[in-house]
């Protein structure tokens, strides 16, 4: 699924902490009333959670980035727009609003069309983009060899490096080369490098060290980066760049923040992600007195997805409820496990309930999301270690008033909490999300409750504008050099009971032998 915004008119999408709460409470006399399909939404109330809401001040309280105004940001990527990675799209966009000098330097277009198409309509979106090549064969014509051998002769503070990603980064090293290729005709100028995942890091952290661009450098970590590669390259991969002054690390959850600290950054930042809580529309889902529950899961058909385990989950539904049988659950996306899932559907006898829509045009995908009940999204470890890191499509579920299941997996119990704004299990764990099934479809006061808490956790927390202004500080900051221990070194942990279980390469990786 994109991290796109899934709502549609703007002028009906109005902060959540505006409204006045009109729903009853529950009480003696009996439960909250369940809202109906034919009764006005319930409008809802701002519930005060000092233990979650701490960390990031309020958005008043949030300075303008004028500062950073006069300093210059550009993105490394390897390819730009992508449709699966639009949170950096977003970010850069929302850097623009805030008259920031953004510019994206980008090896390849994206290979969505219509995305590319939308960005280039605006001319200020599409002045931040450069594409350095048309394909790979063009990049290659224009590599200059010799200039690049002398480079690296003149300076031996770059060969450690250039050796490191020699053996262990080839991508980051190949991008590099086709990265200088470019520059050494068109130098840039650059206050900060802002590289998203880790391997684009040492991408950031080659051109540095080869003088081609002269800046702090921030390297945000997200997911893989902090799971499978370092599974599979050992916890001293990215030493080299926790070694560098000039290198800052920013966690975008606190789980990775602290995975950081212990493969040897020391002071690691943080900064969440986010959704416009303005473009996405509020409608509190209610429960269907009548036809199916609709659930969906909107994401690549992979291991990482867990759709396997709702599947299983659903075959072990009990058959004697008065809602027993009456759901469907929707698929949508693409990817290696499409056969092997609809294979497990038959064998389970789901076939009749199971839709696999396959992949959709993004505007198909929003109107689908528009008619379901129910989004989940159960999230595990896979075999190979890769791991999410906090799934945009759950922030955009809970924002818009769907009610949420998902799983105790990395970052999700930073936006999820059990019983207030969601429901989760462990992850794998099959009988926990039939409980959470369950009850989902046998308790409709549930339903309000939760829609409720789930559209105040994402405007207070997770709001993309807000959060882009604290990324803009962070950068304003890093480029002037000041302390950045507002930035997650001293934010409250998560509850006990809410917590994340440590990594299984935390306690199983040996020590690194490649560390530099």
């Amino acid at each position: 699924m994109t991290p796109h915004a899934w709502s549609a008119d703007e002028a009906t999408a109005r902060p959540l902490l505006r409204y006045t709460l009109t729903m009853p409470r529950r009480c003696a006399s009996g439960p909250l009333s369940p809202p109906r399909r034919d009764r006005e939404a319930p409008t809802p109330r701002a519930t005060a959670r000092p233990d979650r809401d701490a960390f990031l001040p309020s958005p008043s309280s949030i300075p303008k980035p004028g500062a950073l105004m006069h300093k210059r940001v550009v993105y490394l990527c390897e390819s730009f727009p992508v449709l699966s990675e639009t949170f950096i799209s977003d970010q850069v966009e929302q850097l623009l609003a805030a008259d920031v000098p953004v510019q994206v330097l980008s090896l390849f277009e994206g290979r969505n069309a219509a995305l590319n198409a939308r960005w280039r309509a605006d001319s200020r979106r599409d002045a931040a983009l450069t594409t350095l090549y048309r394909d790979r064969q063009q990049a290659r014509s224009a590599l200059i060899a010799p200039w690049l051998v002398l480079r690296l002769l003149l300076r031996p503070a770059s060969w450690a490096i250039t050796l490191r990603c020699a053996l262990q980064a080839r991508g980051a090293l190949r991008d590099a080369v086709f990265y200088a290729g470019w520059l050494s005709k068109h130098p840039q100028r650059a206050d900060v490098l802002v590289c998203h995942f880790g391997p684009v890091g040492y991408l950031g952290a080659l051109l540095r060290a080869w003088g081609l661009i002269d800046a702090q450098q921030v390297t945000v970590f997200h997911g893989y980066d902090m799971s499978r590669v370092i599974q599979s390259k050992g916890r001293g991969f990215y030493r080299p760049l926790f070694r560098d002054d000039g290198h800052h690390s920013l966690a975008i959850t606190r789980h990775w923040q602290a995975l950081l600290r212990s493969i040897g950054d020391a002071a690691p930042s943080w900064v969440p992600l986010g959704v416009d809580t303005t473009a996405v529309a509020f409608r509190p889902r209610p429960y269907p007195e009548h036809g199916p529950i609709r659930l969906i899961t909107v994401g690549r058909l992979t291991a990482k997805k867990g759709q396997a385990d709702t599947l299983r989950a659903l075959a072990q539904l009990p058959a004697d409820q008065p809602w027993s049988g009456n759901w469907e659950y929707h698929l949508v996306g693409t990817g290696p496990d499409e056969a092997e899932l609809k294979a497990l559907a038959a064998s389970l006898g789901l076939q009749e309930r199971v839709i696999f829509h396959g992949g959709l045009p993004h505007a198909k995908t929003l109107e689908l999301l528009e008619t379901s009940d129910v989004f989940v999204l159960t999230s595990k470890t896979a075999a190979d270690g890769d791991m999410e890191g906090l799934p945009i499509a759950l922030m955009e579920a809970l924002a818009s008033g769907m009610p949420t299941l998902s799983t105790r997996h990395s970052g999700i119990p930073e936006l999820i909490t059990h019983l207030h704004n969601g429901l989760l299990c462990d992850e794998g764990d099959v009988q926990g999300l039939r409980d959470n099934l369950a009850m989902i479809m046998a308790e409709p006061q549930l339903w309000g409750r939760l829609v409720i808490a789930g559209r105040e956790t994402v405007e207070r927390q997770f709001d993309l504008p807000t959060n882009a202004q604290t990324f803009a500080r962070f950068l304003d900051d890093v480029c002037e050099g000041r302390p950045l221990l507002s930035y997650g070194e001293a934010m409250p942990a998560p509850e006990a009971e809410e917590a994340s279980e440590p990594l299984p390469l935390l306690a199983a990786a040996p020590a690194s032998t490649t560390e530099a």
